[in-house]
C-alpha cells in the first residue's frame, strides 16, 4: 500500500487521484477466521496478481465493484507509462493562476523560501506517485519505475483507483467538490472521505485477495503508520502546508472510517457524502455524527495596514495550525497533536495599493492550545507578530519590512461579512483553496 495518496486537480478543475508509492502498512494477519473463500476462484486473483495483464485488472475491478456494492459501471481503461512519460504530460498541462498566496505563505514558513519551479515540483511529484485516475478520460495510469512486481502491493494501488472511478460514477467528485469545498479546510477534509474509504476498501480488496476476513487486518496500524511516517516526513519538507494537506487525509479518514465501515458497510459512506463533515479536526477526532468542534470566531482579522487592501480570505483548519506549528520549531507529533483541538480560524490576504508585490497576512485562530500555537510563533519567527486573545490567537506579518510593527488595526475585531470577497472564479472557494488543488501533490 501506498505510504499516503493524494486527490488532485487537473488543471480543468477535474478531480484526480494519485496513490503515492511506497510499502505496504503494517497488516495483522494471524487472527481471526481465515478461511473465508475469497472474492474469485479462478486464481486470477488471490494472492495479488500482475495488474499489467488484463485478467488481474478485471478480476481486480469485479473485488472492487463487489466491496461497494456498486454494478454496471465500465472498468476503467489501465495503461502503464514511465516516470519521464508522465512528467512529459504533467508538464505539458497548461500553466494555473498567479500564486497570489506565494509570498504569505513563504511569511508564514509554511512554503519553501525560494519558489519551486514547475519542473521540480513535477518532478518530486512523478519520483514518488504510483498511480492515479483521471476523471476526464476516465481511466487509471500505473507509473512503471522497474521495479520488482509485488502483487499484494500492486493489487491494493489498482483497487485504491478503481475505488475513486466507482466514486466518480456514483457521486462525481468534480461536481461533489464543487458542491461542498469552500476553503482549504473544507477541501482537506473532503479527502478525507474520499481518499479515507478508497484506503478502507482497498485494504478490504486486499484482504480478499489474501482470502483473509476484513476483522483480520490491523486498521489501527494501519492508520498509525502513515500518520506516523507523514508527522516525521513534514519536519524536513520545505513546504510543510501542502505536505500536510496532501497526506493527512489518507490516515485521518482510515482512521475515521474504517470502524464505521466494518460496522455498517457501505451504508457510512454514503451518509457522508448526502452531508460531508467539512472540519479536518471533525475527522481527526472522528466526529461524524454531527457533534463538530467548530466555534465561532470572537473577531475576524479584516482591517490590514494603512495602504494595503484586502484581496482573499480563507480557512485552513487544523492542517494550517499542524503545518504553522512545526514551520515554526515544534515537533510533528506534538503539533499534530495540539492542532486536533483547533476550532476555527480566518487567514485574510492584503496587498500593498502602490506596490503588487507587497503583502500582509492576518491570521487569527481558536483553540483551546492557542496559547501554545502563540509561544511557538514568538520563538519560531523573527517576522511575524503575535497577540492573545483568551482562546484566540493572532498572528500577522508582512512581506515589506516594518510593516507589522506599525499595522495597529491587525487586532481590530471585525466580522465575517466584512471579509472580503474570494478571489476564486468560481463557487466561493478561495485562491489558496484553488492553489492547493492544483498544486503537484507529493
Amino acid at each position: 500500500m501506498a505510504r499516503s495518496g493524494a486527490a488532485r486537480t487537473t488543471r480543468d478543475g477535474a478531480a484526480a487521484s494519485w496513490v503515492i508509492a511506497g510499502a505496504l502498512p503494517a497488516l495483522l494477519l494471524g487472527c481471526g477466521d481465515d478461511s473465508r473463500p475469497g472474492t474469485l476462484s479462478d486464481g486470477a486473483f488471490i494472492g495479488g496478481c500482475n495488474i499489467a495483464l488484463a485478467e488481474c485488472q478485471a478480476a481486480v475491478f469485479d473485488a472492487t465493484s463487489k466491496i461497494r456494492g456498486q454494478s454496471g459501471v465500465p472498468r476503467p481503461t489501465v495503461r502503464t507509462i514511465t516516470g519521464e512519460q508522465a512528467a512529459r504530460e504533467l508538464g505539458a498541462q497548461p500553466g494555473t493562476e498567479a500564486d497570489l498566496w506565494g509570498p504569505a505563505m513563504r511569511l508564514l514558513g509554511l512554503r519553501a523560501r525560494a519558489p519551486a519551479s514547475p519542473d521540480s515540483e513535477i518532478g518530486s511529484l512523478v519520483e514518488q506517485v504510483a498511480a492515479f485516475y483521471d476523471p476526464r478520460s476516465k481511466g487509471v495510469t500505473i507509473i512503471d519505475r522497474g521495479e520488482p512486481a509485488d502483487p499484494l502491493n500492486d493489487t491494493f494501488v489498482l483497487a485504491h483507483e478503481f475505488v475513486h472511478a466507482l466514486q466518480d460514477a456514483d457521486v462525481g467528485l468534480a461536481a461533489f467538490r464543487e458542491a461542498w469545498v469552500t476553503s482549504s479546510d473544507s477541501l482537506v477534509a473532503s479527502d478525507c472521505l474520499t481518499e479515507g474509504e478508497a484506503m478502507v476498501l482497498g485494504l478490504g480488496v486486499l484482504a480478499d485477495a489474501l482470502e483473509r476476513p476484513y476483522s483480520a487486518l490491523d486498521w489501527d496500524g494501519a492508520a498509525e503508520a502513515g500518520l506516523d511516517a507523514l508527522l516525521e516526513g513534514v519536519e524536513s519538507e520545505p513546504s510543510k502546508f501542502l505536505y500536510a494537506a496532501q497526506g493527512l487525509p489518507y490516515s485521518v479518514g482510515l482512521s475515521a472510517l474504517a470502524p464505521r465501515w466494518l460496522s455498517r458497510g457501505q451504508e457510512a459512506f454514503d451518509e457522508l457524502y448526502a452531508e460531508p463533515v467539512l472540519s479536518v479536526a471533525d475527522w481527526a477526532n472522528a466526529s461524524l455524527d454531527g457533534q463538530s468542534s467548530v466555534e465561532a470566531l470572537d473577531c475576524y482579522p479584516t482591517q490590514g495596514p494603512p495602504g494595503y487592501s484586502a484581496v482573499d480570505h480563507d480557512f485552513v483548519g487544523a492542517t494550517g495550525f499542524f503545518a504553522l506549528a512545526v514551520a515554526m520549531g515544534a515537533t510533528g507529533e506534538e503539533s499534530w497533536a495540539r492542532a486536533r483541538d483547533a476550532r476555527n480560524d480566518a487567514v485574510v490576504l492584503y496587498r500593498s495599493d502602490a506596490d503588487p508585490e507587497s503583502f500582509a497576512v492576518a491570521w487569527r485562530i481558536r483553540s483551546p492550545q492557542a496559547m501554545w500555537l502563540g509561544t511557538v510563533v514568538e520563538r519560531g519567527s523573527g517576522d511575524l507578530r503575535v497577540r492573545f486573545a483568551g482562546d484566540e490567537v493572532l498572528i500577522f506579518g508582512s512581506t515589506e519590512p516594518g510593516i507589522a510593527d506599525t499595522w495597529d488595526g491587525a487586532s481590530h475585531c471585525g466580522t465575517a461579512a466584512e471579509l472580503p470577497p474570494s478571489a476564486a472564479a468560481s463557487g466561493q472557494r478561495s485562491a489558496a483553496a484553488r492553489r492547493l488543488q492544483w498544486q503537484p501533490r507529493p
